[in-house]
């Protein structure tokens, strides 16, 4: 049962981010295999050295000004061979140096010094008593080695804020990718490939914060700042999102259920209709929603939608599990069919409620908006729609009054997707109006 929970050596060589270090990683479980852990130690130490001066490297040609100031001396100190003893504090004093790129945890730095030391203990005579040397055990050249692997090297140089800071300054960028296999492929190569938990946090916690709006960092000179002012900002954080829970699924999903709750305690309820469209574009958010969240989203979606929400709220919320309570809204609300009226392509289900919204209209008002959205999407009236439509004008003498209504009919009579015998009925429907109108108007004039 425990040698099925402990990582594999290989696995281990595969993690390696770095080529270089992938190769004393080889060397270090060779020894390991081999039953030489003092070695392994050795090796392993080298290793990392070796590649926090390759992540400071890294940072350089990304133009970190302390790692240029810091990588232009090491090579000075290598390039001159009579600067051992300078190169010698540079390896005593590495976990030091690279404390202000935020590459390591207080963790993870605490176990790289044991490994220095017990490095020093396996380079030089070490002895426990006068009679017996110090000899490491292979459990302990084996922790060694999965510390490094698992803290450093199958991490990219930007882990800290710096990487929070590039990640969210990357929704600003023209380069976006909009597609979410082309995003996830650009993350995997960034900081996001193989994450600190610390940093999957951060950032899921910071689209959820700046989704809904509670953050309050969005000074003009920030990223932040750049990336909530950008035109398509909203739609590029949810698909950030989705792309990050489709990389590490089980780590977001539990960072999103946990955050959220306290979020839309402190969210308004104006600002609900952005985690309506957010659901909508990740559906696995919904989910994650307290149940009592879920009941609060409801009512506001069936009953108390801003009009400056009513058009993309309903829209979005069609799609999720909120569509029945778009639905009672739409039912409700008479006057949310003059908006969405201006949708190119509304679903084709609309087109029926709005039928059904004429056939219980009890008022001119209430018919009035319905047959202007009808008016406008009549392409979209199925057969059975076409038909109660039919039956609604035959029936409901509200209906006389809508002068629009003629229009509607018209339309219907010019369809593609109305059968023909229907298509007479309305055309025989508009000649009996256009006689009765003729009839009234001479009764008038005699």
């Amino acid at each position: 049962m425990l040698a099925a929970n402990l990582i594999d050596l290989d696995e281990l060589v595969l993690r390696c981010r770095d080529a270089r270090t992938r190769t004393y990683v080889q060397e270090a479980v060779a020894c390991l295999k081999a039953g030489v852990p003092r070695a392994a130690v050795i090796v392993t130490w080298v290793a990392v050295v070796h590649d926090l001066r390759a992540k400071i490297a890294e940072l350089a040609q990304a133009g970190d000004p302390e790692a240029l100031k810091q990588n232009e001396t090491y090579q000075r100190f290598v390039n001159n061979p009579d600067s051992v003893n300078a190169v010698l504090a540079a390896e005593r004093d590495v976990l030091t140096k690279v404390k202000p790129f935020e590459l390591l945890g207080c963790i993870a730095l605490e176990d790289l010094a044991r490994l220095q030391r017990d490095r020093n203990r396996c380079a030089h005579p070490s002895m426990l008593d006068a009679d017996n040397d110090y000899r490491p055990t292979h459990e302990v050249a084996r922790s060694h080695l999965v510390h490094a692997v698992q803290h450093l090297f199958e991490h990219p140089p930007m882990q800290g804020k710096v990487a929070l800071e590039r990640l969210w300054s990357e929704l600003a960028r023209d380069y976006f990718p909009e597609d979410l296999a082309k995003l996830v492929a650009h993350f995997e190569r960034g900081p996001l490939g193989r994450p600190r938990q610390s940093l999957l946090n951060n950032f899921v916690t910071l689209l959820l914060k700046h989704y809904l709006r509670v953050a309050a960092d969005t000074t003009p000179d920030s990223p932040l700042h750049v990336a909530t002012h950008h035109t398509c900002w909203e739609s590029r954080v949810a698909q950030t999102l989705a792309a990050v829970m489709h990389m590490h699924r089980a780590h977001v999903e539990s960072i999103v259920g946990e955050k959220l709750e306290g979020m839309l305690e402190r969210t308004k309820d104006e600002r609900l209709g952005a985690l309506v469209v957010m659901i909508a574009r990740v559906r696995e958010v919904w989910h994650a929603v307290p149940e009592h969240q879920r009941n609060r989203l409801r009512h506001y979606v069936a009953n108390t939608l801003p009009d400056a929400d009513v058009l993309h709220v309903l829209l979005f919320a069609w799609n999720t599990e909120l569509k029945a309570d778009a639905e009672t809204y739409m039912k409700t609300h008479d006057a949310c069919w003059a908006k969405l009226a201006s949708i190119p392509e509304p679903p084709s289900e609309w087109c029926m409620l709005a039928v059904n919204q004429l056939s219980a209209a009890l008022n001119f008002d209430a018919a009035l908006e319905p047959v202007r959205f009808l008016l406008k999407h009549t392409s979209l009236l199925s057969e059975s729609a076409a038909e109660l439509l039919l039956s609604a004008i035959e029936n409901n003498v509200v209906l006389k009054k809508v002068k629009l209504l003629d229009d509607l009919i018209l339309n219907l009579s010019d369809s593609p997707y109305i059968r023909l015998e229907l298509k007479q009925a309305l055309i025989e429907r508009r000649r009996l109006e256009e006689s009765l109108a003729l009839r009234r108007e001479y009764s008038s004039n005699t």
